[in-house]
């Protein structure tokens, strides 16, 4: 829904320069539509990350700015439109930044403070779908966990008989819905203990799940 706005964001703003004489629209054109399309073409990315066009839609941003500066300055209905557009656009970023400070990147320490409290011993097994993304931050946030037990992350080819105490699930859909219950290769079950959102754009969802051997009182 947003492309198309966009592009007619870069038409009229390259447009406006050009009536302008202005040379800008060369850098414009070259860094919003231009470059990114040549390199989406010869590197062929298997996939397509936002950050890889952030550079282009800063670019796009400004010349929204030039547009409804222009706007600004025009008779009364023109004028209205561009104070809706900037209404419209302060709203959108209030709701996306609420959201941030509620879930941030996620809640990766909390979500290991669940795990310490719920451990039966002093020694916490933790397996997850995703070694590298997910080691890493057990292995920051454990740190600050206040809990004097040991967690220890056990890597997919070196999970204990019968499975870890907890399995993380991790998830980049904002919107995921998590299942009640999963089961590993080895058909061990894990039953849903917590889900711990995040923001989107940047980090990702946690799942927590709890060895069903261990669940029982």
């Amino acid at each position: 829904m947003a492309l198309p706005l966009a592009a007619l964001v870069v038409v009229a703003g390259i447009f406006l320069l050009i009536k302008r004489r202005d040379d800008l629209w060369i850098l414009f054109a070259l860094a919003i539509a231009i470059g990114p399309a040549a390199t989406i073409l010869i590197v062929r990315p298997l996939v397509l990350y936002e950050r890889y066009f952030l550079m282009p839609l800063v670019l796009v941003l400004v010349l929204l700015a030039l547009l409804l500066s222009q706007a600004l300055r025009a008779r009364i209905i023109v004028r209205s439109a561009a104070a809706l557009a900037l209404l419209a656009i302060l709203t959108a970023n209030v709701l996306g930044d609420a959201r941030l400070i509620r879930e941030g990147r996620g809640h990766y320490r909390a979500a290991l403070e669940y795990i310490a409290t719920h451990s039966k011993g002093n020694r916490i097994v933790i397996g997850s779908d995703q070694d590298f993304r997910n080691f890493n931050m057990i292995k920051y946030y454990s740190r600050f966990v206040h809990s004097s037990k040991f967690i220890e992350y056990r890597r997919n080819d070196q999970w204990p008989v019968g499975g870890p105490e907890w399995l993380i699930l991790h998830d980049q859909n904002e919107n995921a819905v998590p299942d009640q219950s999963v089961s590993d290769s080895d058909d061990n079950t894990y039953d849903l203990a917590a889900s711990y959102r995040y923001a989107g754009l940047s980090g990702w969802s946690w799942f927590v799940y709890r060895n069903h051997a261990d669940s029982s009182p």
